[in-house]
């Protein structure tokens, strides 16, 4: 799709510039990448559950052996590299 809008650009069949097929090409594809209705619910909860993780990073888990640590909010349980989530985090999670 790119070598198109480049081509038609060079032979002057369309009226942009290379920066503007390029900014064009990358909205398109972050739109279709942020619509989530070709994804199953299993894959829509993988990725809401990897985005909930890459948001909060450790500071919503309990990493603690004693769980006496005060997290705000907490979402679950951290094990080495196993989340834990507790059933208000995994719901938060899943929204």
């Amino acid at each position: 799709m790119k070598s198109a809008g480049i081509l038609g650009v060079e032979f002057e069949i369309l009226p942009f510039s290379i920066k503007e097929i390029d900014e064009a090409i990358l909205s398109v594809w972050k739109a279709w990448l942020d619509d989530a209705s070709y994804l199953s619910d299993a894959d829509r909860g993988v990725r809401n559950v990897r985005e909930f993780i890459q948001k909060h990073g450790m500071s919503r888990f309990d990493s603690s052996r004693s769980h006496d640590s005060l997290i705000r909010d907490c979402a679950g349980y951290r094990h080495k590299d196993l989340f834990l989530f507790n059933d208000v985090g995994f719901k938060e999670a899943m929204r």
